[in-house]
């Protein structure tokens, strides 16, 4: 199939706010950010065995699904916040 069901989509997604957020925490000049980036996106698509063709796909598959692509996004927000969470107690302690 060319396309991510709304599991592997979140997990994608979630993978992809964490290394920009990663990235984002480091004082580095905006082009070398960027370039940081895409070499992750890079690894991060061939480690899962996916090309940037079914990314775009499923976005736009689910794009023209409001409601799922609702859904998947209150899944990685949920999931990114419980992350948050649990690194706060860990670092609390």
């Amino acid at each position: 199939p060319g396309v991510l069901t709304k599991e592997e989509y979140a997990a994608f997604l979630m993978e992809v706010y964490l290394a920009e957020a990663r990235i984002n925490n480091h004082a580095i000049p905006r082009d070398s950010a960027t370039a940081l980036y895409f070499s992750f996106e890079e690894k991060l698509l061939l480690n899962k065995g996916l090309s940037d063709s079914v990314i775009k796909a499923t976005y736009q598959y689910y794009l023209n699904r409001p409601q799922e692509l609702e859904e998947i996004y209150t899944a990685v927000v949920d999931s990114l916040s419980l992350r948050e969470q649990r690194y706060k107690g860990t670092v609390d302690q």
